[in-house]
Parts: structure tokens; sequence; C-alpha cells
């Protein structure tokens, strides 16, 4: 019993962890465009 209770913790930590990847990147995206924009025209 003890055995099958850690895996299901770490199971729910792996999930909240991707869950919290997923967010960023999701967050990250609308700004990643214009960043790379910038970044361009700097480099001109």
């Amino acid at each position: 019993m003890k055995n099958q209770r850690i895996f299901n913790k770490s199971f729910l930590f792996l999930f909240i962890s991707n869950f919290l990847v997923f967010i960023g990147f999701e967050m990250m995206l609308p700004i990643l465009p214009a960043y790379l924009l910038s970044m361009n025209a700097s480099s001109i």
C-alpha cells in the first residue's frame, strides 16, 4: 500500500509540473514573435 501511495504522489507531482510548464509556454507564445522581431531589428 505504501508504494502505491508514493507512486500516486510522484505521478501527481509530474502532472502538476507538466501543467505549469504548458501554461508558462502558452503565456510566452504571444510574446515570442515580438521578441524575435525586436532581436532581428536590433541585429540588422
